[in-house]
């Protein structure tokens, strides 16, 4: 199969083709800034003129604009879908029947397809097992580097902190929502924040006077999805600063994320780490890798621990319904059921003990070979 790779700079890449040529297929990159996923004229001109001479196009993440290149040149369009939410799987082509949607959380896919969407399927997440073990190689029997690991981004600066930014709503619905996220932030593995016991439509229908969102109509979402997700994102951000300042008081806390975050307390900031050539090196030599699931992510594996487990690391993660399915708990992967069951876990893996753990690079034969690309 002749394949064209729709590249916009995405750090998987160069793994994607890779396996995609193990496979038995030809690849041509065509490489895009990242712009404007709903409509670029000149870009869908230039794929019409060489898209002929292909069997299909692929991609990470689904881009609406070839949805309309390829219904032109009568040719499938594959992509995989790692983020969550994903604004772009509520446009108006995703139903068109030359996609073939795959994405990683099976919640956000059933809910699209209750909705109508039936170009969509589920499936997990992948790593390159082949290049991680040749760029570890080098680091056989070198000691751990780091105690407790964090890779990851905090969303505790102001681009992503919307919910704070809303300073105007009244006592008690603010009451209310604060009251939501400091319950659900103690509790892994249950999105209380969808729960419409919780947070009801009535609640929902007056944040609606208070709260409007600039919707431009090119994706089909309603207020009430957007503000959900701003408060889970909320969670997130508090909880990854929480918990690691809570963990810094007892343990060597090193974090890794990209520039205009602010560090947590005792915590040691590294800066942002490379995603193909230092990453993998840096859950291998860390004794405890943590995963905190950004909370849009309803039942998914996470990327990021798939990249922890890829790299032979320890991983310790919140419970998600996933993780829990396809791996074995206390001996794959160490869950923790709330924040309390989480430190506790840490400070249980770190006493005499610890010997009884045996996951160090349990997770990596298995999940290796899963890859999206073989499946397409």
């Amino acid at each position: 199969m002749n394949v064209l790779f729709f590249d916009w700079k995405d750090y998987a890449k160069d793994d994607a083709v890779e396996i995609f040529k193990e496979l038995g297929h030809e690849v041509q990159v065509f490489t895009w800034e990242w712009q404007d996923v709903g409509s670029a004229p000149e870009i869908e001109a230039q794929l019409q003129k060489i898209g002929a001479s292909f069997d299909c196009v692929f991609s990470f993440n689904y881009i609406p604009f070839l949805t309309k290149v390829c219904e032109k040149l009568e040719i499938p369009y594959a992509c995989l879908v790692y983020d969550s939410p994903h604004l772009t799987l509520f446009s108006k082509e995703v139903n068109c029947k030359v996609n073939h949607i795959y994405a990683f959380d099976r919640k956000m896919v059933n809910d699209l397809q209750k909705e109508g969407v039936n170009t969509i399927r589920y499936s997990t997440l992948g790593v390159n097992a082949k290049r991680i073990e040749k760029l570890l190689g080098p680091l056989k029997g070198r000691p751990s580097e780091h105690e407790i690991s964090f890779l990851g981004q905090l969303y505790n600066g102001d681009a992503y902190n919307f919910y704070d930014q809303i300073s105007y709503l009244p006592a008690h619905l603010k009451g209310r929502l604060d009251a939501v996220i400091a319950a659900q932030k103690q509790i892994f593995g249950m999105d209380l924040i969808g729960d419409k016991d919780v947070i009801s439509e009535e609640i929902q229908k007056e944040l609606h006077q208070f709260v409007k969102f600039d919707l431009t109509g090119r994706f089909q979402l309603d207020e009430n999805r957007i503000f959900l997700d701003m408060l889970r994102r909320k969670v997130s951000g508090v909880e990854r600063t929480e918990v690691l300042e809570q963990l810094a008081t007892c343990f060597s806390v090193d974090l890794y994320t990209r520039p205009g975050s602010k560090t947590p307390k005792g915590v040691r900031n590294l800066g942002y780490a490379d995603y193909a050539s230092e990453m993998p090196k840096i859950f291998a030599l860390s004794k405890i890798n943590l995963n905190l699931t950004l909370r849009t992510i309803r039942s998914g594996i996470p990327l990021r621990a798939i990249d922890i487990m890829g790299a032979g690391g320890f991983l310790l993660s919140n419970y998600q319904e996933e993780l829990a399915e396809y791996f074995v708990e206390g001996e794959e992967v160490v869950l923790a059921y709330t924040r309390d069951d989480l430190l506790q876990k840490c400070a249980y893996i770190w006493s005499t003990k610890r010997n009884e753990w045996k996951l160090q690079g349990e997770g990596r034969p298995r999940f290796g070979k899963t890859s999206i690309i073989a499946k397409c």
